[in-house]
This record gives structure tokens, C-alpha cells and sequence, in this order.
């Protein structure tokens, strides 16, 4: 079993299952959240896919994405004593 996972990836094979989102369509679902026309959810829908999948791209760091809605900020504050 080795011998056929070294052979794969010497032909430039990799395993594992591949991504459900192309590229172009995870970009395009972080810019929509980001930009706030859609939820994760909704995002998910709109390419046929479960929300995980959308949420996934979402965790990219250089994603910055909003306040979530009915919070003043991204960051929590405690309150003072």
C-alpha cells in the first residue's frame, strides 16, 4: 500500500476527497459574506452545499468578516464591576 501512495504523489497525485467548492466559488462566497449580501447559510444554498462547507472558507484568516448581527463589535468587552 505504501508503494502505490509514494507512486501516486510522484505522479503529482494527492489523496483525499476533493473540495465540493471550486476555488473561484469560495472566494465568492467569502466576498459575499463579507461584504454582508449573504449569510454563511445562505451562501451555502445559493452552491448547493451544506453550510460547513461554506463556513470552512470563512475560516481563512485574511477573511475579515462583520459583527455578527444584534452585537455592538467583533471583539468582546466585558463590562466593568
Amino acid at each position: 500500500m505504501r508503494a502505490g501512495l509514494e507512486s501516486a504523489r510522484d505522479e503529482g497525485r494527492i489523496g483525499g476527497r476533493r473540495p465540493k467548492l471550486l476555488p473561484q466559488q469560495q472566494t465568492e462566497v467569502v466576498k459575499m459574506v463579507v461584504q454582508g449580501k449573504k449569510t454563511a447559510a445562505d451562501a451555502a444554498r445559493l452552491f448547493n452545499v451544506h453550510p460547513r462547507r461554506s463556513q470552512g472558507s470563512l475560516r481563512v484568516p485574511s477573511a475579515k468578516l462583520p459583527a455578527p448581527r444584534g452585537t455592538q463589535s467583533a471583539t468582546f468587552q466585558p463590562a466593568a464591576c
